[in-house]
């Protein structure tokens, strides 16, 4: 896969920084995939949150996001999640910390046939505690489903 990276003022950022999004990006679809509700969680911010604009609602904190993880997989239990054309930013939002964007496209495929695609608008804070990225904020938008 390619990824497209951005990196507006002087921000300093290294292959590792670059690694760990680009995982907690396509992580999240193969944890939907799994069925991996603890695995998805731990992707996100304890604060974290996850957005799906087609049915209004929005998950915040690791048990909603196990739990949302967890109903999806049940509900598409054979379909398979691809990501893919991610464009990464990442920028100063202040002094001391640094964010990164992401706006990349999914899709949802089950037996060989699209059954929906749409757009995935990421925000990623560095839990500097343990010097890992995490997602702050995720909308997942739906520009067409067969539902």
């Amino acid at each position: 896969m390619i990824v497209a990276i951005t990196i507006k003022k002087k921000v300093v950022v290294t292959a590792t920084d670059i690694l760990q999004v680009n995982n907690c990006i396509n992580g999240f679809l193969q944890c939907l995939d799994e069925g991996d509700g603890k695995g998805m969680a731990s992707l996100f911010a304890e604060n974290g949150t996850c957005e799906v604009v087609r049915i209004n609602k929005k998950f915040e904190g690791p048990k909603e996001i196990e739990s949302f993880c967890i109903n999806l997989h049940e509900k598409f239990k054979d379909t398979t999640h691809f990501e893919s054309n991610p464009v990464i930013t990442f920028n100063e939002v202040h002094e001391k910390e640094t964010r990164a964007v992401n706006r990349s496209y999914w899709t949802g495929v089950k037996e060989g046939v699209i059954i929906s695609y749409g757009i995935h608008e990421d925000t990623f804070t560095k839990d500097t505690k343990i010097n890992k990225w995490k997602f702050q904020h995720r909308i997942i938008k739906h520009i067409w489903s067969a539902r």
